[in-house]
Parts: structure tokens; sequence; C-alpha cells
């Protein structure tokens, strides 16, 4: 279809619509949403439409009431199952996303992007995200109509609750099983990306737990005077169930309507029929040869369907999102019986505007009442179409849009330009200086665990930011290291891409993996190893238009490097004792930490004990530093949904489940502790999550210890939702003495029980943390905090809150905005 011109409304704002579904006409309730939303744009907006179909799709033209600068409707391949099939299998994208070639009309977006000044892009649902350019220099807003990872889980949870949903369902039962967790990993890149997203529902909202995350209800149109449900003595008993049945959760509710519930109503009400109605009718179409069930297909109108029906039936298992379908019926007047899952959001109440029931038997029971009596139905009725009216207008949904629409725009600025280095966390006079940060671990192996990395990413999500993979304290040998010639060969792998961008929604986090040894005591060879290391550095800074930077070291042996480069401002973040490691040189890394500590305008502690022993050596430029969590990250448990994102491993141990994560090596988990707890508490299960050494196996071979192996960042919390309880079993050490650790602050956030050796920074958070005197009491508030687990749920829950509030003020963007603060401190003083 042509571009449709229309005048230039030039006092408005221009916003560019990307849209992977038709929008008019605004049915089924798909399509609606992209309708209301489109349509409240327009109405303040100078909207350019892009909306990308399959190829065996077809578009009506656009309306003449909605008024659009241009609209561009093209298709997009859709793929063959085989091919589907193989791309899904090579890609990181969950199934429904990769059905259609959405990439390939990338360059009409781009184009358009690049002939035109846009001040935001409105994309609709998760799908359009892959319509738009690795980069795209104004505020970009997501629409959100379900939480695809939610609708998932709760498809499977309805699986074991009823079997199979469907004849199609067997294949997409192992489908879910990955794209559970691709669709929770896109939503994150999403959310870490867009300027902002838009969700249906204050439930949905409170699901993500961002602030960026606005609320755009759904909504329907209220019909004419004329075209409201009445009771009516002769109308057939009739159960009226609408939506595209091409949709999973709408064929499965269909299955478990006709299948499940329509025997137990029969039984009362023997004369009632079931009208299914919706597009791609044949998913379902040998429902229609059962007695009293009508397979309808698609209606042009669905006035007479809906006047026609005794109740109006949501029968949804899985879902997302509200249901217009309800919205529909509410503003036609129409009782309803839904679900739980089928109503969340809509803040109707059971018995005040619908009536709710979930199982075969109380959905059933609700349909009977409501047949069986009408006034009771029609009072239902009035008060939804009174909700209706208060909180679903269109004028509602526009005001809404409009919101939205600003919120991201101030977010990030608009198309006459954005403030360069702001940041979400970071205060408005402050400015995020350029940075180089030379990190105190390996990224292949921590991943984005360590806190340099985590303050790094918050940091680049305002500029770029430069961080040089650690190249180690010492060269790893079998008396100074547990698998020598693994981690050796794991840094040579790392080397083969010396330069990477290792989260992808934080595109300005530069990591580099530089070509060189760590120290190995000879001076020629070292002083060769710093110029090597010293000179990709800087092409890489070069490269990333960083000049002059601020220089964060976490790693004492970088100091001959940056004393190479000639750069100044320097920032020493000791999160760690690194001479108190064993194996290393004692007097040759306490030699480069002076002279680092001698060059730094501030000494960052991460441990209080550490800086306080440490008092007379970094005086007056030491600042404590404490250690962050990613809070959404590390979230409690919420519902059953969770558990479907445990490990088979864990799930499949007996509760109680007592658990641990981090690297297990002798540095830093006392191994004969947990051997000594696993043999004193066998009905207990012990879950140990990350690497560990070769000479763990007395440990792994007790019948109720189970050893996971490593777990990358990303799954971590899914899999430590399954303890019960947490443990930190530290063994003694100068090293331990001046460590902070970050796994505390993260037990914490999932609101687990928490039992550890003595730790400084533990006795901080008081009686939240049971902190045992030695091995045997150790054993003994294990057994008190296994006690505990029978308190009841609302106990349990309250001490769940009070943990997560110890540190809900320990955000990561609030240590980088901290980190920002002095940085400008240090500029003003220079």
């Amino acid at each position: 279809m042509p571009p449709v011109d229309s005048p230039p409304i030039n006092a408005r704002p221009r916003i560019l619509f990307v849209s992977d579904r038709a929008c008019w006409p605004p049915y089924p309730g798909f399509k609606s949403r992209a309708n209301l939303l489109l349509e409240s744009l327009a109405a303040f907006a100078e909207v350019t439409a892009v909306v990308v179909l399959g190829d065996d799709q077809t578009e009506p033209a656009v309306p003449p009431h909605v008024r659009l600068a241009a609209a561009h409707v093209v298709h997009a391949r859709r793929r063959s199952v085989p091919a589907a099939l193989a791309v899904w299998a090579r890609d990181h994208r969950p199934w429904t996303w990769i059905k259609v070639d959405w990439r390939g009309q990338r360059p009409l977006v781009q184009r358009l992007l690049d002939e035109q000044r846009f001040d935001a892009v409105v994309a609709i649902d998760t799908a359009a995200w892959d319509l738009l350019p690795d980069a795209v220099a104004v505020p970009v807003l997501v629409d959100f109509d379900d939480l695809q990872d939610r609708k998932i889980a709760l498809r499977r949870a309805a699986r074991r609750e009823y079997g199979s949903l469907g004849g199609r369902d067997r294949f997409f039962a192992a489908i879910d099983v990955v794209d559970q967790r691709r669709w929770a990993r896109l939503q994150r890149r999403i959310l870490d990306r867009a300027a902002g997203v838009t969700v249906c529902s204050e439930d949905d909202r409170a699901l993500l737990g961002r602030p960026s995350v606005s609320v755009v209800p759904n909504g329907y149109r209220r019909p004419s005077t004329e075209q409201r449900w009445a009771v009516r003595p002769d109308r057939r008993p009739t159960l009226l169930f609408v939506g595209s049945m091409g949709y999973r959760p709408n064929s499965e509710a269909a299955e478990f309507l006709v299948g499940r519930v329509l025997p137990l109503v029969r039984a009362a009400v023997p004369d009632v029929r079931v009208r299914l109605v919706g597009n791609e009718g044949e998913a379902i179409a040998s429902l229609g040869e059962i007695e009293g069930v009508d397979v309808v297909g698609s209606v042009d109108d669905m006035a007479p369907e809906l006047l026609d029906a005794s109740v109006c039936v949501v029968p949804l298992l899985s879902g997302g999102g509200t249901r217009i379908k309800i919205l529909e019926a509410f503003a036609y007047g129409l009782p309803v019986v839904s679900t739980t899952v089928g109503a969340e959001g809509l803040g109707a109440t059971d018995g005040q505007h619908l009536r709710i029931g979930d199982g075969p038997e109380p959905f059933a029971a609700a349909c009977i009442e409501l047949l069986r009596d009408p006034a009771r139905a029609a009072e239902l009725a009035a008060n939804a179409s009174d909700l209706s009216e208060e909180r679903y207008t269109p004028e509602a949904i526009e005001r809404a849009v409009h919101t939205a629409v600003d919120r991201a725009r101030a977010t990030l600025g608009t198309a006459e330009g954005t403030a360069e280095g702001t940041a979400d966390g970071f205060p408005d006079d402050l400015v995020v200086p350029p940075v180089v940060c030379f990190a105190g671990q390996d990224w292949s192996i921590h991943g984005r665990a360590h806190c340099d990395f985590q303050v790094m990413s918050q940091l680049a999500r305002a500029r770029p930011v430069l961080v040089i993979n650690s190249t180690g304290l010492r060269l790893p040998t079998p008396r100074n290291a547990d698998r020598p010639v693994e981690r050796i060969v794991r840094k040579l792998r790392s080397m083969r891409h010396p330069v990477t961008r290792p989260l992808p929604s934080v595109p300005g986090l530069v990591l580099l993996t530089p070509l060189g040894l760590p120290p190995v005591g000879i001076r020629s060879i070292d002083r060769l190893s710093t110029r090597v290391i010293a000179a990709q550095v800087s092409r890489a800074a070069r490269r990333l238009g960083i000049r002059d930077p601020w220089v964060v070291s976490a790693l004492p042996t970088s100091q001959e490097v940056t004393e190479h480069l000639g750069w100044r401002r320097v920032v020493y973040y000791r999160a760690d004792d690194h001479a108190a490691n064993p194996g290393v040189d004692r007097a040759g890394v306490t030699a480069l930490e002076d002279a680092l500590m001698a060059r730094a305008a501030t000494v960052l502690y991460s441990s209080r004990s550490l800086m306080e022993r440490e008092s007379g050596r970094s005086g007056a430029i030491a600042v404590f530093f404490d250690h962050g969590v990613d809070l959404e990250h590390f979230r409690p448990r919420r519902d059953r949904s969770d558990d479907d994102a445990i490990p088979a491993a864990i799930a499949a141990r007996p509760h109680p489940r007592i658990g641990f994560f981090g690297h297990i090596d002798h540095q830093s988990v006392d191994l004969p502790l947990i051997e000594r707890c696993a043999d004193a508490i066998p009905e207990a299960s012990f879950v140990l999550i990350g690497p560990a050494p070769v000479d763990a196996h007395g440990l792994a071979a007790r019948p109720n210890v189970t050893m996971t192996g490593p777990v990358t960042y990303e799954d971590l919390p899914s899999a430590a939702r399954a303890f019960d309880i947490a443990i930190m079993p530290m063994p003694t050490s100068t090293w331990i003495a001046g460590a902070n650790p970050i796994k505390l602050k993260e037990y914490l956030a999932l609101g687990l029980p928490v039992v550890s050796t003595p730790c400084e920074e533990a006795h901080r958070y008081g009686d939240l943390v049971s902190i045992a005197a030695d091995a045997e009491d150790f054993v003994v508030r294990l057994r008190a905090e296994v006690a505990s687990l029978a308190d009841g749920p609302e106990a349990r829950a309250a001490a769940a809150a009070r943990r997560r509030a110890a540190v809900a003020d320990s955000g990561w963007d609030r240590r980088a905005a901290m980190l920002v603060a002095l940085l400008a401190a240090g500029d003003r003083d220079a």
C-alpha cells in the first residue's frame, strides 16, 4: 500500500509507529490494542506508521478518521515450519518471534529514521523490536501487550494440572521449555535498552519492577444504547467464547471449555450450547463435531453474537496482559465468567463485576449460577459496565499514551539532542566522565557478577566505558592455582576475540582482553608485557573516543600500564586484599598496591574491616564503597511460575534445600564444614552451585549433596529461588577477613535465611543473618533455621520481606552514582 499523505502537523511531536500486526479493523483482540494505541498517538502527534505483516496477510485501507502523516504497509516472509525450526535451534529468539523474518524490513525503518527527524519511536509488541536498527538515536517506547515468559510459565503449570492442552501441545511443550528463558532474557534486554515500556495493567508493571514501565490499559469503545445486552426469557442458554483461535492460549481454553467444563454445565442445564467465535477456527474445527458446540469462525460484526449470548466465558489457563474480550463484554453489559488468569489486571472483583472459577467444577458452577439466575447475571453486568466506563474508555487510553510518550522523551531527550552523560540514577548536575577500568577478575570466569563489572555496566548506560579484562596477579601453576591448565586454556580462548561487547543490552560496555602475561618475576619480560598491553589499551580507548580518562583500577598490576600511558586521574578500587591471595608474590603485589595508592585520588574499599586495617596506609583518600545487588535480578519467588525455571537437578532434590552459590574452592569455602553439616542433617538436601576444585569428590559423593557445576549469572536467581536456606561457610584467613561477599546481599535480596561463619560485613545486618561462632555452632544454627521452616507462610513471608528491605537501597545504580559523584569531586579538586 503506498504512503498516505496528509497535511503537516508541525506543532505536534513526530512519532514513528512500528507494528508487527495489522491495526485495522480493530478486531480480533490482538489488533484492538494496536489500533487504540495508534489512534491515541494520532490524536496528539504527527505519526508515520510502519505496519509489517506476514506474507499471507492482507491489510484494509487506513480508516479516514485516523489522521497519519504516512502509512507504510509491507510484508515479511513467513518461514516454513522446518525453516523456522532450523533458525530457532541456532538463534536466541523464541519460536513465535522467528516464524516471520521481521528483520528483512529493517532497511525500511532505517531509511525512515535516516530521512526524517522523529521525536520518538513507538514499537508495538516485542517482535516489533526486531524491526528496529541496533542503534536508534531517539527514545524508543515499546508496548508489551503480554509478558511472554509468564504466559509460558502459566501454560506449563496448566499442563501439570490438566494434562495435554490440545492436539499440537506435545510439540509446543518442548518449545516452551526453552522459550520461557528466551522470552525472559529478551524482555530484560528491551527493558535495559528502551527509554520506556508500556504494559496493560498494574499487575504487569509490578512484575517487571522497573521505573521506566508505564500502564496503558486496554479499552473498548462503548456501543450505542440500542446495542446493550438485556435479559430475554426466549434466549437459548448460550456460553460465548471469543478469540483468535490461532492463538494457543485461546485454542487451549476452547479445548478446556468443551472437554472439561461443558459436560458439567450440561448436567444442570441440558439445552446449553457453546459458541466459539474468532478467526483461524480451523485450529479447533474438531470441536464443532460435538453436539451443542458451534465453531463459528470470523464474523464481521460481533454485536449480534454478544447480544444473543447468555454469558461470556473466558476459560483461559494461560496468557498475558488483560483480556479485551472481557472489556468488550463489560461494554455491552454481558455477564462474564472467567478464570483468575483470564480476569487478572482488570481490577474486577469476583461477585461484584463477574464470577471467577478456577478448575472445571468451580468454572462450571459459576456458569450454572448465572444461567439459572438472570437477575444476578444482570446485576453483575451492570456493575461491570460502570467499571468499563470509569477506567477503560478510549479517552483514558489516550491520556495514558500521551503520558508514556512524554516520560520516554524526558528520559532520553528528543530529536533536538540528548544530554550526554546522563543516565537513570545519576544526579542531573553530574556528567559521566570518560572511564577506563582495569578489572580485578576475568569476565570469562565471573561474567558480570563481580563488583567492578557491575558498576561499569551501569556507567556504560550513559557513555562508552572500556573495561580491561584481568591479566592476573600470577601465572597459574599447580602450586598456586586449582586447574591451572584449564585456566590458561580459557584465557587463551578469550584472547581469540580481544574486543567484545559482552552485554547486548549495554552496548556502551566494551571489554578488552589484551594479549599479555601476568607478572612472571623476570623484569625484562614483565616490562615487555607492560608495553604490549599498554599499546592495546591505548588503541582501544582511541577507537572509543576516550581521551584523558579516569582510570578505575581493581588490579594492582595495572599500575605500570597506566603509568606507561601517562594517565594521571586514578581511582584504586580495592575490592579485595590482593596480597593475601595464596600463591602470589606478596612483597611484589604489596609494592604495586603502594605505588597505585600513591598515584590515586581516591581508594575505594568494599570492606570496612580492610579499610580500618589499612587506615595508616591509605589515609584521607580512603572511601567506603559498599557492594551492591541487582534487586530486580535477585528477586524472591513470586508464585508457582518461578518453579518452572528451576534446573531439573535441583528441582529433583527434596526439601528442605540448603544452598550455596559461588566459587567452591579452598580459598573462599570451608569444604570440611559443608561435609560436617551434610552428615549432621541428612534429611536436608545440600545444593552447591558453582565451579569446584578437583578434590571435592568426597563432598559430591554424599547422597544428600548436589553439585550443579557453574550456572550463568542470568540463570543463577532462578536456581537459587529453589533454596530454603542459604549458607556462607567461609574459612578463616587474612583474605577472608578483608572480604565483603556480594552473595550476602544477593541472598538477602532473594529473601533467604542466611547462616554464616564469622564475617564483619554480616554482623551489620543484625539478626537477619545467623552468625556461627564455630563449626559446631554452625550446625546448631543451621538446624534452627530448618526448624523455622515449619512457621506459617505469613511469618516466613514477613521475614523474607525484612531481609529484602535491608538491601533495598543497595542497587548497583546507586553505587555507580556515588562513583560519578566522586569522580566529579576529583575533577573539581584538580
